[in-house]
């Protein structure tokens, strides 16, 4: 008797103690078993240029994620079509979304449907959540790419510290400090992005799974690995190298947050220390304090001119209370949502701009959304065991990053900022899918997934 092992099952078996859904070759089918290997090849290594792209660039994160989602769904057809079947349906409590938002777009188009097709490209990153979860029950290894996120976080923040001092970028863009108390030309870091503040955000989120890990370890084993903290400490350098105080604020939170949800007396420990150390440094250190009320001042200076534009929007709000003008500036592959986004000159409420531009009713159903989402990482974080300590980082480190994206909404459009969408989307369909296995009670330990 033959057997057959088609990719997915060799994915699943990396990530499991017993063999997982090996079958007799009849079961298959000879044709059904070359398509499921053609589609199926290449979706682990797809699945790591995805996690890849959210340290490098916006294109490579996007375009590898389109070409996952295609060979995906293709793989998912012709298992569905298979005697011997592998996939399966599960309900991520996410369907009222998929149904609604389409509704609800092509109702406020006045069902023209060219404006309807601008509209769903636009917001595009529903097809992520709705397809990711299944592929990433066939193609398992989530402990893979948190690994990827954290250590080429480190290696991103590294490289960071020295475009500081020598400024250099791939694409030639230099972000200057013009501050005459350094004594050394400094600039504001990007790594590979465009800008300073697709860094900070993205390098905030990876500085929360690594306090996460480094909170826990601390908090189980009354130790922690001198690894993690040196890591903490390198990363959150890195942020400060952004010369921008929302990106400050996010790096004090991501590691404030693990520390409220991993022990209130590291919460109260972590708050009068950092409190202490930014006193100290404003008074002792007078670059800081000369840096910091410039920022400040910069701060402010964008504060009026973010005031004036919302002026503007509430006429536009008022006149198309319900259902929103409907415009949206459409980039695909790219960083931005709008082309004329600088760091300079984004200061915009992502509240107020959604609200422009779905209304009411659209703005109720995205608020909604963001709620449900709030609360399957809240269940999650109980229902994990403490045993499952990289499933619990995982799940807490996306916590972080769902709570500073909130936060940075009230300064900055993130709601509409292609890669920080991409990457966090990506993380809530790992979510969809932990419930899905702890909800069957199928998770012996967190190497599995």
């Amino acid at each position: 008797m033959s057997y057959v092992v088609t990719p997915s099952e060799k994915a699943r078996a990396k990530c499991n103690p017993h063999p997982v859904g090996v079958g007799q070759a009849d079961g298959h089918g000879g044709f059904n078993l070359i398509l499921k290997n053609i589609f199926g090849f290449p979706i682990p290594y797809l699945e790591f240029l995805v996690f890849t792209g959210v340290l490098l660039a916006t294109f490579l994160m996007e375009a590898s994620l389109w070409l996952l989602l295609l060979l995906g769904t293709l793989y998912l057809l012709t298992d569905f079509i298979s005697r011997k079947k592998e996939g399966r349906i599960f309900f991520s409590g996410f369907e009222w979304f998929y149904l609604a938002l389409p509704f609800f777009l092509l109702a406020a188009c006045g069902f023209q449907w060219l404006p309807f097709l601008n509209a769903i490209l636009y917001f595009r990153w529903i097809f992520v959540l709705m397809l990711l979860p299944p592929i990433l029950y066939l193609f398992p290894g989530v402990n893979t790419w948190l690994f990827l996120l954290i250590f080429g976080g480190l290696a991103l923040a590294i490289f960071g510290h020295a475009q500081h001092f020598i400024g250099w970028h791939p694409s030639q863009v230099e972000y200057p400090i013009a501050y005459s108390h350094f004594s050394f030309d400094g600039y504001a870091i990007s790594g590979f992005f465009e800008s300073p503040l697709t860094f900070g955000l993205v390098l905030t989120s990876i500085l929360s799974f690594i306090s996460t890990r480094l909170l826990y370890e601390l908090k189980q084993e009354g130790h922690t690995n001198f690894l993690y903290l040196v890591m903490t400490i390198i990363v959150a350098a890195a942020c400060f190298f952004t010369y921008d105080l929302r990106i400050w604020c996010l790096t004090v939170l991501a590691f404030l947050i693990p520390c409220f949800f991993a022990s209130k007396k590291y919460f109260i420990v972590g708050v009068i220390g950092l409190l202490g150390f930014f006193y100290l440094s404003f008074w002792l250190i007078e670059p800081f304090r000369n840096v910091f009320l410039f920022l400040q001042k910069n701060f402010e200076t964008l504060q009026l001119q973010m005031h004036t534009i919302h002026s503007q929007w509430f006429e536009i709000i008022s006149n198309h209370l319900w259902l929103g003008e409907q415009k949206f500036h459409l980039n695909l592959l790219t960083e931005h949502f709008s082309s004329s986004d600088t760091q300079e000159n984004i200061m915009e409420n992502s509240y107020l701009l959604l609200l422009k531009q779905v209304g009411v009713i659209g703005f109720v159903l995205f608020i909604a959304f963001f709620l449900r989402a709030l609360m399957l990482n809240l269940r999650l974080l109980k229902d994990i065991p403490n045993t499952h300590t990289w499933h619990k980082v995982l799940v807490l480190g996306t916590l972080c990053m769902q709570v500073n994206m909130h936060l940075a909404a009230l300064f900055f459009p993130i709601f509409h900022y292609n890669h920080i969408l991409f990457f966090f989307v990506s993380l809530l369909s790992i979510l969809i899918y932990f419930d899905d296995a702890y909800g069957k009670g199928i998770v012996p330990d967190d190497a599995c997934l």
